[in-house]
């Protein structure tokens, strides 16, 4: 595992090492870190969009539930018949 860092980074990470931070440098390695960075934040962000939608979506199915119901009970109201017959 050692041997796989350095060879990725360099030796002790310095400038002007073999690696990608000799072929960077230390400029070019940070915006590679964050890049990294704003890769992760955006599959977060995805994930709480994606976490609102199926909050957005129940909530839509519930009101319209309630307004189902409400219909038919408005509806039985309508329809009933306080003329006796006898």
């Amino acid at each position: 595992m050692d041997g796989l860092l350095k060879s990725l980074f360099g030796e002790s990470f310095k400038m002007g090492s073999d690696g990608i931070m000799g072929m960077l440098g230390n400029e070019g390695v940070s915006n590679l870190i964050k890049g990294i960075g704003t890769g992760m934040n955006m599959f977060q962000t995805g994930d709480m969009m994606d976490f609102q939608k199926g909050l957005a979506n129940k909530a839509d199915a519930r009101t319209q539930g309630l307004y189902d119901r409400d219909q038919r009970e408005q509806d039985a109201l309508n329809n009933l018949d306080f003329t006796a017959t006898a």
